[in-house]
């Protein structure tokens, strides 16, 4: 019978650590007076901060007003199952899922007008301007019945949403943030020198089947590689290697003549490296 004990002990025991890895709060902390403010790329001065400026219960639940202010806020809140749920005209919408496995979507329908069928990237490596973040997200918004609809978000673990896109090659990255009362700025000894802003974003589609766009952004010129390596880091195609201008850039990936499987996606821009996982499907 002790065995037994044991074993459903266990089980708890796992049960609570997988709630605790996935719970929403390690990438969107719902605390009042947390703030994000972005700056959009080729822009020099950063837009108003985004910043939870109440609460409030609704139907057991605890509820955050979410924008610049409150008149335009989007009501906000978690469950305890790693969700965030955006409350349209007193319903709750999923908006973001961090419980999903890579690849997996869900549907998030904000109004009659769109359905977005929404992807998961994980375990991404972001370079930003307060250093490198291991094990980002990826959330990729598409209504397959519109065109330059896309959006994406991508989310660092303890400092919420670091970059935004859409399809009109508009880009965000995070400037400053305040979490849990305490300012986040830059790591960067020298503020005199700041370090590239360079950003992979999510292929589209993904996964795909021949061919996919990869897409990335650089805030000046610098020497880039961008490669397509197996799980174990073989380089299979080099898709670029030269002196790239700074700006928005998109490259086809034609994967025809590869088999299906999950490889590596690995952008080096100067010193920074990055890499995600792209899947393709025959």
């Amino acid at each position: 019978m002790d065995i037994y004990k044991n074993i459903k002990i266990l089980v708890v025991l796992f049960s609570l650590v997988c709630t605790t890895s996935v719970n929403s709060q390690d990438y969107f902390p719902l605390s009042i007076g947390n703030s994000w403010t972005y700056r959009e790329i080729g822009i020099d001065h950063p837009g108003l901060p985004i910043k939870i400026l109440d609460s409030l219960h609704m139907a057991g639940n605890t509820c955050f007003y979410y924008g610049s202010d409150l008149e335009t806020a989007d009501l906000i809140c978690a469950d305890s199952l790693g969700n965030i749920w955006k409350i349209i005209e007193g319903e709750k919408c999923l908006w973001f899922d961090f419980t999903l496995a890579e690849s997996d979507s869900y549907l998030f329908k904000p109004n009659e007008y769109h359905t977005y069928v929404v992807k998961i990237n994980r375990d991404i490596s972001s370079e930003t301007k307060f250093g490198l973040y291991e094990h980002c997200i990826d959330f990729t918004f598409d209504d397959p019945n519109a065109i330059d609809e896309e959006q994406y978000c991508r989310f660092a673990p303890g400092l919420g949403m670091i970059e935004r896109g859409n399809g009109m090659g508009i880009f965000h990255v995070l400037d400053s943030a305040v979490i849990d009362g305490q300012q986040i700025t830059t790591v960067l000894a020298d503020p005199t020198s700041p370090a590239p802003q360079i950003s992979l974003r999510p292929n589209y589609p993904n996964p795909f089947n021949q061919t996919t766009t990869v897409e990335f952004t650089l805030d000046r010129e610098v020497p880039t590689k961008l490669l397509l390596a197996d799980m174990n880091g073989r380089i299979h195609k080099v898709l670029l290697n030269q002196t790239v201008a700074a700006g928005h850039h998109s490259v086809v990936l034609d994967a025809s003549h590869f088999a299906s499987g999950t490889y590596l996606l690995i952008l080096q821009a100067g010193q920074k490296r990055f890499a995600q996982k792209v899947v393709l499907l025959k």
